[in-house]
């Protein structure tokens, strides 16, 4: 099981991903889109700073809306036509809970990985 955790590694993280019925919901990018939305309130200033496209921005936040039983973001068109918006209570619950179950994993891994002399996967276990 270690070994396949491992080789999901991609970039130096883990691959976690929350799925539903539909299909994905939330995962490692996505997470950090609604973390820069929340932050920016903005969706143009989160995909940037992911970095991913506006449009594809929008295209996430639409599957994750209609992936889950209540919305994630909130969005208020402004003047500019460029979207502003806002995470919902069900958008913070869905990103903690994804964090905490990519942290718990990490740990879990790092923990496992800590008795092996491999300096490849230091850097893994020292960032989110």
């Amino acid at each position: 099981m270690l070994k396949e955790a491992v080789k999901r590694l991609q970039g130096g993280r883990p691959c976690v991903m929350i799925e539903v019925e539909g299909g994905a919901l939330l995962g490692y990018n996505r997470a950090r889109l609604l973390e820069n939305i929340a932050a920016s309130s903005s969706i143009a200033a989160a995909a940037d700073a992911v970095p991913i496209s506006y449009e594809h921005a929008l295209e996430l936040v639409e599957l994750m809306n209609g992936s889950s039983k209540t919305p994630l973001v909130e969005k208020q068109h402004a003047v500019s036509d460029i979207s502003e918006a806002k995470l919902t209570p069900a958008g913070q619950n869905a990103l903690r809970h994804f964090w905490d179950l990519y942290n718990e994993l990490k740990l879990s891994i790092c923990a496992q990985l800590s008795g092996q002399s491999q300096p490849k996967h230091t850097s893994y276990c020292a960032h989110r």
